[in-house]
């Protein structure tokens, strides 16, 4: 559009004569209206969020076995570094919501993360802070590596002792083991208005174990609760403390984007469903209801399983692969009415995945873009 509106100015200079005045008025508003569409457009501003799994990134405690029974192997973490970087460098994050921070503190987390930040840095030039939260989990946590060009992190906050919600007034409590860290953030770029986001990044329970549930749901039914209390602390606190802020819940729920723990983070059904009976958790834990549920008024948009409904080409990927099938079970979800931040003009969703399963951890990189205003 630059050299288009530098050709017109060219004519009117060169070749006055060749036009009326009526005709070089016109001219000069048409050229009035490219300069200001020109400048909308270098004035729109980007952030890229992205969530990933570090597959418990230099970890150097014992090894053990995996979830499903499988001895660990020993990683190499200049690779693992390589590979991570090399995804989040393609996807040009902003922000990366990471779970599985290994690290028994605060510190030793924050240090490992910093062998990512680096070499990020070395590869875009830009700056990155790295965040970690509490965890009761004594081997792994939440946190954050935020690209401080042009971003402010403004408050952070770990939920760790936060109690699980009861599934009924007499059923017992419980906690997050490695709770809900959310972080809101002002972005000024392109001296554009300032925005302000919230984001909460969760790691539910897994399915390992799954033989000692007693609800025989392969813990999905514990997922439920937990989920529930996310969307709680994502609206009750955060955002009712923010009402301007643009909220995002992120990250691994373990649970895939047809099972009940997933729609009840997004507000599609509520916990009170399941304990009313009007839902109930079936043999592919998903939710089988009838029409008698509580309105949710409270609603996030689930973008890439939203994406991969309304563009058939996405509905085979997923961003983790166990025994050959693919599911979705990471997911960046966003306020129903901020959903328009991250539309492209063919109405789905700017959403991605990236790297390669096992290239760097066993999760891939799932990412999306804003943009305003």
């Amino acid at each position: 559009m630059k050299n288009l509106v530098l050709i017109l100015i060219s004519i009117l200079f060169y070749f006055p004569s060749a036009f009326s005045e009526s005709e070089s008025s016109a001219m000069d508003r048409f050229i009035e209206k490219l300069t200001l569409a020109e400048e909308s457009e270098e004035a729109q501003v980007e952030l890229i969020v992205c969530s990933q799994n570090l597959n418990n990134f230099a970890y150097s405690g014992k090894l053990g076995k995996t979830a499903f029974g499988k001895p660990r192997r020993k990683r190499n973490i200049k690779k693992q570094t390589e590979f991570l970087v090399e995804r989040f460098n393609k996807a040009k994050c902003d922000v990366i919501a990471v779970q599985e921070v290994a690290g028994s503190t605060i510190v030793e987390s924050k240090n490992k993360l910093s062998i990512l930040a680096k070499e990020l840095r070395n590869e875009t030039g830009k700056n990155f802070r790295v965040l970690a939260g509490e965890s009761r989990d004594g081997r792994i946590r939440n946190g954050f590596i935020v690209s401080v060009d042009g971003i402010k992190i403004l408050d952070t906050k770990s939920f760790h002792k936060r109690t699980i919600p009861k599934l009924n007034p007499l059923g017992p409590s419980g906690y997050y083991s490695r709770g809900p860290f959310a972080i809101s953030l002002k972005v000024e770029k392109n001296n554009a208005p300032a925005k302000k986001f919230i984001l909460v990044n969760v790691h539910l329970k897994s399915k390992s174990s799954s033989y000692k549930d007693p609800s025989k749901t392969k813990f999905e039914l514990l997922r439920t609760r937990m989920a529930q209390g996310v969307k709680d602390i994502a609206w009750d606190e955060l955002k009712k403390d923010s009402p301007e802020a643009v909220l995002l819940v992120l990250g691994d729920l373990n649970s895939e984007s047809t099972d009940a723990a997933s729609k009840i983070v997004a507000g599609e059904v509520g916990l009170e469903d399941i304990y009313s009976g009007a839902c109930k958790i079936d043999k592919e834990l998903e939710l089988d209801c009838s029409k008698n549920l509580v309105s949710q008024e409270r609603r996030l948009v689930r973008l890439l399983h939203q994406d991969g409904e309304m563009d058939q080409s996405h509905s085979t990927k997923g961003s983790y692969r166990y025994k050959g099938k693919y599911s979705l079970i990471d997911e960046i979800m966003i306020e129903e009415q901020a959903s328009s931040m991250v539309r492209e003009k063919n109405g789905s969703f700017d959403v991605g995945y990236g790297g390669r399963l096992g290239k760097g951890s066993d999760h891939k990189l799932i990412w999306a873009k804003l943009r305003w205003p």
